[in-house]
C-alpha cells in the first residue's frame, strides 16, 4: 500500500523540548500509531501536531529573496530562529508551514525580507524585540484575533516600522543631516523593551507604553504629553525637561531617575515608586 510523509511536532514530557521530524504512514491514524511506538506512549500528549507533508513543487526559485523569521511555538519552547530563500513574504510562509509541520503559523510569527533591513545590528534588535513582545503576552497593539495574517503580519509591520523610526531618531541625534526625529505619537507599545535606547527629544505624545521596560532610557526633552507610563519601568530613565503633564504614571517605578525640569503639570502619581529627591527636582521644591 502506498505509504505518505508526514509531518509532525511532539513533547514526549511536559518539561521536554519539542520534537520534530517526519514519519512515512498509510494515514493519519497510522502516523499516530508509529508515533507512540516509537516515543514508547500509550497516548500522544495533548498538542501534539501531526500533518501530511505536501509534495514539493518543482519551480523555479531563480528570483529569491532571504526572510529571516523568528517563531514563537508557546511557553517552555525557544523561539525559533532561521531564515529561507522564497518569492514573497507568502512563499515564506508557506515554506514554514511546512517546515514546522502546522496547517498555520503561531499567532505573531515575525518575517522580514532582510534586503529591507541591511545592518546586522538593527536585525539584532528586530529580533530581539520580537522575542521580547512574543513573551510578554503581545505587545505593540497586535489584536488576539485568532488568525494568522491579519496578528502575525500586524505584528511583523509593527515590529518594523518600531525599528525603522528608531535607526532614522538616531542618525538624526547624530548630526549628521539625515534620519529624522522619532514621531511615536499615539502608537499602541505596551510592554515593549526599550531599555537603554536613546530617544531624547522624542515626540511619544498619547502613546500607550504601559507595562514598558525603559529602564536607563534616555528621554531628555522628550514630548510625553497624555502618554500612559502606567506599570512602566522607567528606573535610572533619564527624563530631564520631558514633558509629561497629563501623563498617566500611576504605579511606575522610577526610582534613580532624573526628572530634573520636568514638567508634571496634572501627571497622575498615584502609586507610583518615586524618591523624595527625585520628586523635588521634578516640582522644582526648595529644600531645606
Amino acid at each position: 500500500m502506498n505509504k505518505r510523509t508526514f509531518a509532525y511536532a511532539i513533547r514526549p514530557e511536559p518539561s521536554a523540548p519539542v520534537k520534530r521530524g517526519v514519519v512515512e504512514a498509510k494515514d493519519e491514524k497510522d502516523a499516530r500509531r508509529l508515533l507512540r511506538r516509537t516515543f514508547g506512549l500509550a497516548r500522544l500528549p495533548q498538542g501534539t501536531r501531526i500533518s501530511k507533508k505536501a509534495k514539493s513543487k518543482s519551480r523555479p526559485r531563480a528570483n529569491t529573496r532571504t526572510f529571516a523569521y523568528a517563531v514563537y511555538l508557546g511557553p517552555d519552547t525557544p523561539i525559533e530562529r532561521g531564515a529561507v530563500e522564497a518569492a514573497d513574504e507568502k512563499d515564506a510562509r508557506r515554506i514554514l508551514r511546512g517546515v514546522f509541520g502546522c496547517a498555520r503559523l503561531p499567532r505573531g510569527t515575525l518575517i522580514f525580507d532582510q534586503s529591507e533591513i541591511e545592518s546586522e545590528e538593527d536585525r539584532a534588535l528586530l529580533l530581539e524585540t520580537f522575542t521580547r513582545a512574543a513573551q510578554g503576552g503581545g505587545p505593540l497593539g497586535a489584536k488576539k484575533t485568532g488568525t494568522e495574517a491579519p496578528a502575525g503580519q500586524g505584528k511583523s509591520a509593527k515590529l518594523r516600522h518600531l525599528l525603522r523610526v528608531l535607526s532614522s531618531h538616531h542618525e538624526w541625534l547624530n548630526g549628521k543631516g539625515v534620519g529624522q526625529r522619532a514621531n511615536l505619537t499615539g502608537l499602541n507599545l505596551s510592554n515593549v523593551n526599550l531599555r537603554n535606547m536613546n530617544l531624547s527629544h522624542a515626540d511619544i505624545t498619547e502613546a500607550d507604553l504601559s507595562g514598558a521596560d525603559l529602564q536607563n532610557v534616555r528621554l531628555a526633552g522628550a514630548n510625553l504629553v497624555r502618554t500612559v507610563l502606567r506599570n512602566a519601568n522607567l528606573r535610572g530613565a533619564d527624563l530631564c525637561n520631558a514633558d509629561l503633564s497629563d501623563a498617566d504614571l500611576r504605579d511606575a517605578v522610577l526610582l534613580d531617575a532624573n526628572l530634573y525640569g520636568a514638567d508634571l503639570w496634572r501627571a497622575n502619581l498615584k502609586g507610583c515608586v518615586i524618591t523624595p529627591t527625585a520628586l523635588h527636582a521634578a516640582l522644582n521644591c526648595k529644600t531645606r
